[in-house]
């Protein structure tokens, strides 16, 4: 069983390396295509610089983005726990509080993420206008 598992992850992260620099490739195609018909269609009018406030907004979307990530896979982990428990009530409630915890988590941190973007947002159209 412990074989079968290792060759299952082994396999997971092999496909994950094969599969990850292909979309990066596609995802620069696809972003290059995108530009390209923005053009032609009068639209795109050059490469504009992002101002700080639209960087900022950004870099705290990917970091939702990764905590959410992560907030997946203690959701997952507390499943697994909860299902190999094995009716050990002590396993039970280990699972449950980890997801409890992560769901006060991911809450808490988009609520962070709406009032940050309100914000920044507001900042950012008040200096723009005279």
């Amino acid at each position: 069983m412990a074989n079968r598992l290792k060759k299952q992850i082994l396999l997971t992260l092999v496909c994950c390396l094969i599969i990850l620099p292909a979309t990066s490739i596609l995802a620069t195609t696809v972003e290059e295509s995108l530009i390209n018909s923005g053009k032609e269609a009068g639209f795109y009018k050059g490469e504009e610089t992002a101002s700080f406030s639209q960087a900022l907004i950004v870099y705290a979307n990917g970091l939702a983005g990764m905590l959410g990530v992560l907030y997946l896979i203690l959701m997952m982990y507390a499943g697994y726990v909860w299902m190999n428990s094995r009716g050990n009530e002590e396993e039970v409630t280990k699972a449950r509080k980890i997801i409890i915890w992560s769901t006060v988590g991911i809450g808490t941190i988009l609520m962070a993420l709406i009032i940050s973007e309100f914000i920044i947002y507001n900042f950012y159209t008040q200096s723009k206008t005279p």
